[in-house]
């Protein structure tokens, strides 16, 4: 690809190793290059490096988020980080792909909302299984177009509150 995606993951706990096979996917094919990587435990750099190679490692997000070599940020980070990071970031004129939740408060949730829309920049949060082709074909098939009849009753359950 001429013009890679630059990605800074932010946060490389377990929530990056499961991204990892993915990321790693799109690099393969020149769709992304990962510009940086960033987590509050320097040892941390050593689990990036198992996942992802040699990677430029930081303690401190700000270093990614305000780089220019930067065009998309991953944040997987702890939750009660995850509005702020992604605030940054918007505010820096980056893409953000957050884990769930986006935020621990509709207040925080609204502003990276208006923050993606004024700098018309993409805001993508976790689950993605929305965008699955598998969900999409639920979609399509079962409740859009009906092809099992009516459906009358959906349920989702997530195991935790959060904070």
């Amino acid at each position: 690809m001429e013009n890679p995606v630059r990605l800074a993951i932010i946060g490389c706990g377990s929530v990056s190793h499961r991204y990892a096979p993915q990321i790693r996917a799109v690099r393969e094919r020149g769709s992304v290059v990962v510009a940086g990587a960033c987590d509050l435990d320097e040892r941390k750099r050593l689990a990036i490096e198992r996942d992802l190679g040699d990677v430029p490692f930081t303690t401190r997000y700000e270093e990614l988020v305000e780089s220019a070599d930067v065009d998309a940020v991953a944040v997987f980070t702890s939750m009660r980080e995850h509005g702020e990071i992604s605030a940054a970031a918007l505010e820096a004129g980056k893409h953000v792909l957050v884990e769930k939740p986006m935020a621990t408060t509709l207040d925080e949730a609204h502003r990276l909302l208006e923050l993606s829309r004024r700098n018309s920049r993409l805001l993508v949060c976790a689950p993605h299984v929305v965008l699955s082709p598998t969900f999409q074909t639920l979609w399509k098939r079962v409740v859009h177009l009906r092809e099992l009849g009516p459906v009358h009753l959906a349920r989702a359950r997530y195991g935790w509150a959060g904070p």
